[in-house]
């Protein structure tokens, strides 16, 4: 196998197969990924049987994936077993090998290279269809309010601010309780706008359901189409996702948000000229509270 390819997570070019397909070979990745820690210890009849697939069909995955053939594949996820836990750990989605620690060129070179790929993901995840109706609802919304618990706080807040530069009303909380109150008394025209990596937080999808009961337009930020929250939203926008195949957030997910979020600005800036001027007079008013050279 080439060794470029030896390098990667071999569960990462599974999710690229798996995510949101039907085909038997997406299938069998995604049967791949949630039996992840038993592929190791399996021979390629018993995971074809496991998977309900034909051995003929296994073999074509391991070569789609990049290796001479399921022991190949198997051997890397054994490597990939390991190191993979330790990166959970820490939400990283970078392989954590002993020796790695010091050596701190693999390791940006890693880091770097994994947050490439996620963009590159993100690219072909994006639908222009949502975006557009995105945009819509956010303009021709009265208020946006922002939600995001957990980690998704700071990206909630860090698109609040995108808004206020752009003259849009909008707020953000993350405090539960305010969020479900806000939800319930907003008045109409209002727009909810979740994020959640996993698409699967409690509070999160309540608040959506409360919104939408009182007639609220709603949006969310997620990786995961199918989750409770994109059943609920109007508009789905999905982030690319890079980790174990478990719904927990890394690194780089957040990237792939970020890089949605630049997305969303940019086209409520193009869309309306009068926009960008807001901008450039917040930016105007900021420079107020940088301390300039002549004061150094």
């Amino acid at each position: 196998m080439n060794n470029a390819h030896s390098a990667d997570d071999p569960i990462s070019r599974l999710q690229t197969i798996s995510a949101f397909s039907s085909t038997a070979i997406e299938r069998l990745a995604q049967f791949a990924i949630e039996r992840r820690e038993d592929v190791p210890s399996m021979a390629i009849g018993d995971f074809a049987e496991a998977a309900g697939a034909s051995q003929t069909t296994v073999v074509r995955l391991c070569k789609e994936l990049g290796y001479a053939g399921y022991k190949e594949f198997r051997m890397a996820m054994a490597e990939s077993r390991g190191t993979r836990r330790n990166a959970d750990l820490l939400g990283l989605d970078v392989p954590l090998e002993a020796s790695s620690a010091d050596d701190i060129d693999m390791l940006a070179m890693q880091v770097i290279r994994i947050n490439a790929d996620i963009l590159a993901d993100t690219l072909k995840l994006i639908d222009p269809e949502a975006i557009r109706r995105a945009i819509d609802l956010m303009l021709s919304s009265t208020h946006i309010h922002l939600v995001g618990f957990g980690s998704s706080a700071p990206l909630a807040l860090d698109i609040y601010q995108r808004l206020l530069r752009l003259g849009i009303a909008a707020s953000y909380d993350f405090d539960p309780h305010i969020v479900a109150t806000i939800a319930a008394t907003a008045p109409p025209g209002s727009l909810l706008f979740g994020i959640s990596y996993s698409g699967t937080t409690r509070d999160l999808v309540e608040t959506l359901e409360i919104a939408k009961a009182h007639k609220l337009r709603t949006i969310v930020l997620t990786s995961f189409a199918a989750s409770p929250a994109a059943h609920v939203a109007d508009v789905t926008l999905l982030s690319a996702l890079r980790s174990t195949g478990r719904p927990t957030e890394t690194i780089s997910s957040r990237i792939s948000q970020l890089a949605i979020a630049d997305v969303l600005f940019v086209s409520l800036a193009l869309r309306h000229p009068w926009k960008a001027e807001m901008v450039e007079a917040a930016e105007r008013a900021l420079d107020r509270k940088r301390i300039s050279r002549s004061e150094m």
